[in-house]
């Protein structure tokens, strides 16, 4: 069974989620289950101002978190083909083999690095969820 813990606030709050990575030991999310896979999905709109490159860069600088941060198990970067107007630009999907496992990679400095430089400064709009994910992924 799972236990209780802290959950990260959204990253565009004011250093409310690098005061949580700091301060968290990384605990398990709420209403999880420690020992199931976890499955964490992001949606990031960006400001008008990020240009297609810029959209880029920040991606490439996602794909290579897997290379830094040992928990993640599967990881995948995606940028908005269009279809549709007021999309998202970016998207992530990452798994854990635990909850422990992803409140590491979200409190991994690198990480937060990413977030804080490059992503935050020109986010206009952020939506995520973790859930729990039947089996668990293989080891990288």
């Amino acid at each position: 069974s799972g236990h209780p813990v802290q959950v990260p606030p959204h990253p565009s709050t004011t250093d409310g989620y690098d005061r949580w990575a700091r301060e968290s030991k990384h605990g398990v999310a709420k209403l999880c289950n420690s020992v199931q896979m976890i499955t964490h999905t992001v949606l990031l709109e960006m400001g008008p101002e990020v240009s297609q490159e810029d959209l880029q860069y920040i991606a490439e600088l996602l794909r290579q978190l897997p290379n830094e941060i040992e928990e993640i198990r599967s990881y995948e970067v995606g940028l908005d083909c269009g279809f549709a107007p007021n999309n998202a630009h970016i998207a992530v999907i990452a798994r854990f083999a635990s909850a422990e496992d992803y409140a590491i990679y979200a409190a991994h400095p690198r990480h937060l690095e990413v977030i804080s430089t490059h992503i935050r400064p020109r986010l206009a709009a952020r939506s995520a969820v973790q859930f729990e994910s039947d089996g668990v992924p293989p080891a990288r």
